[in-house]
């Protein structure tokens, strides 16, 4: 697996992120502004989706990899656990952490301690004006990338079982 990083554009100052404090289990947040300006700084980090396959083919952040949710662990089994790592998903529109805190608390067990998900997800970053690429990168559904029932139920229940596992 390949992860990428944003891709540059103008340099720009930005901060680096803070590992969390010892025995926060909240996922820490990046906000858009903040990553693109990570980006136009040619920071190091991995910036990832773990949300559909689907609305990543459809409309994703430039320089994103995709993993599925239950690979994260063989995809990053032989990364290195001291570079940044940022997570988002577009299943919620933006409205919880969905699976990218899931992701985020996954990969702090596995012994990565930088890493965060994209506040407000995809819709932050696609409604702050930041290039966006993928075969439809028109708006973004209100109601996130899982929009039928089944998939909604779907997630609740990872999530859930995510939860259990604290």
């Amino acid at each position: 697996l390949a992860l990428r990083r944003l891709p540059p554009a103008a340099a720009a100052p930005a901060e680096p992120s803070p590992a969390p404090a010892a025995g926060d289990e909240r996922p820490a947040r990046c906000s858009a502004a903040r990553l693109k300006a990570k980006g136009d700084a040619r920071e190091p980090f991995d910036l990832v989706f773990v949300g559909s396959r689907e609305f990543f083919d459809q409309r994703r952040i430039p320089g994103a990899a995709w993993v599925a949710y239950a690979d994260l662990a063989e995809a990053f089994s032989r990364r290195d656990r001291a570079r940044e790592v940022v997570l988002y998903c577009g299943c919620c529109a933006g409205a919880s952490e969905g699976i990218s805190g899931a992701a985020v608390r996954q990969l702090r067990t596995l012994g990565f301690h930088r890493v965060g998900h994209l506040e407000g997800h995809f819709a932050a970053w696609q409604s702050a004006g930041f290039p966006v690429e993928g075969t439809n990168p028109g708006t973004v559904n209100p109601e996130g990338a899982y929009a039928t029932a089944a998939q909604k139920e779907s997630l609740e229940r990872l999530l859930a079982v995510q939860e259990s596992r604290k």
